[in-house]
């Protein structure tokens, strides 16, 4: 059976989870939006064989951007497929 098929332990979300939050923190501190987030751009990998400890990685910062105060990021970026409904009708 691939592993691709197996459930993920409800531990093993809590680490995935735990991972995307410091992730997260650190964008805010260091004013980065990344302005195309979605699943394929989440990376996840084990730091041992027992697949114990995950590494929560985030790629493709093609349309990211540092926040800048005097500065306002407007216009439609990243995947339609993956937008927020909200952010999809304003633009109608």
């Amino acid at each position: 059976m691939n592993n691709r098929n197996k459930a993920l332990s409800a531990e093993k979300i809590k680490k995935i989870f735990t991972g995307l939050n410091e992730v997260f923190k650190a964008m805010y501190e260091n004013k980065i939006i990344h302005r195309d987030l979605k699943l394929s751009n989440i990376l996840l990998k084990y730091k041992d064989s027992n697949k114990e400890n995950i590494i929560i990685k985030l790629g493709d910062y093609g349309l990211g951007k540092f926040l800048n105060e005097s500065k306002s990021i407007t216009g439609l970026k990243g995947s339609p497929e993956t937008a927020a409904p909200e952010i999809l009708l304003e633009k109608i």
